[in-house]
């Protein structure tokens, strides 16, 4: 039986992403006998990631055969089989089992704390291993950018310029309509509505007749001062009024004719750019 001893001081894990695939894990320990000797020789050891120290299964395993040498030895997890560093993302994979030989699995499981999540975060930032510089971005390519001015190697895109983008089927790339908006212009625009004139139909020879209503007339009341009865006194007349019915009238013919309805052209109110949309502005910039 093997033991891995004093595990806290003599197991250094580090992590290291290199540009190339795969990536590994570089694992340090010291081995040793059931009495504490030390192990020297080829030795067989399988390496497990586990998600936590009780899991039954393993996210990552691989058996390698290490040179140990008055009990230490060095190993890189990842030399034989592809270790994705996206299986330390959120903490995953943060137990280290190994097994020697023969031997059941080493208890307990090795924690490794947050190297590994920290050795995924790096990798993330450079995007598997490689710089943005080392991708590439392809010339032609447009990009927003929340500044005054484009970086190195892009020059602005000015066809974009105070204009939406609209997606094309590859022909008339770059290509624009309209007039644009200036800085920050709010335009405002109306419409015009300018129906046809239309004509009646002819309806031949025909009168028309008008009956207005039953007109009241308002009351009053008060003195009526210089009526003389005989005797010069002043009569009040009752408040009252009177009803007005207006007779029919009938028009004269005017032989058989038609109207001609012509109305006259209307403007609808203002509308502007910021009642339909509201917009941002950021500086296109297309890669030289």
């Amino acid at each position: 039986m093997r033991s891995l001893v004093t595990l806290v001081s003599i197991f250094a894990l580090t992590t290291h992403a290199v540009a190339q695939a795969p990536a590994v894990l570089p694992v340090q320990a010291y081995l040793t006998d059931g009495d504490g000797n030390p192990i020297d020789g080829d030795v067989a050891v399988r390496f497990s990631l586990y998600d936590d120290a009780g899991s039954r299964t393993a996210v990552f395993s691989e058996l390698q055969t290490i040179r140990v040498a008055d009990g230490f030895f060095d190993a890189y997890l990842g030399d034989v089989e592809s270790l994705d560093l996206a299986i330390f993302d959120a903490g995953g994979a943060a137990h280290l089992g190994i097994t020697v030989e023969g031997d059941a699995e080493m208890v307990p499981r090795i924690s490794l704390g947050t190297v590994p999540f920290a050795a995924y975060a790096e990798n993330a930032a450079t995007l598997d291993g490689r710089t943005a510089e080392q991708i590439g971005v392809p010339s032609g390519a447009v990009m927003m950018f929340a500044t005054s001015s484009c970086p190195t190697g892009w020059a602005p895109f000015n066809a974009a310029r105070g204009r939406a983008v609209v997606g094309s089927t590859g022909t008339g790339v770059g290509s624009t309509v309209g007039s644009p908006l200036s800085d920050r212009e709010d335009r405002a625009h109306t419409h015009i509505v300018d129906p046809l004139a239309l004509s009646t139909t002819t309806n031949g020879a025909h009168t028309h007749t008008v009956d207005p209503a039953p007109v009241r007339t308002r009351g009053t009341s008060g003195l009526t001062p210089f009526l003389d009865y005989g005797g010069g006194t002043q009569v009040a007349h009752r408040s009252h009024d009177h009803e007005v019915d207006i007779p029919a009238t009938t028009t004269s013919s005017s032989g058989s004719h038609s109207h001609v309805v012509n109305i006259p052209p209307t403007t609808s109110t203002a509308a502007r750019t910021s009642d339909v949309i509201p917009y941002v502005q950021l500086l296109f910039c297309q890669k030289s």
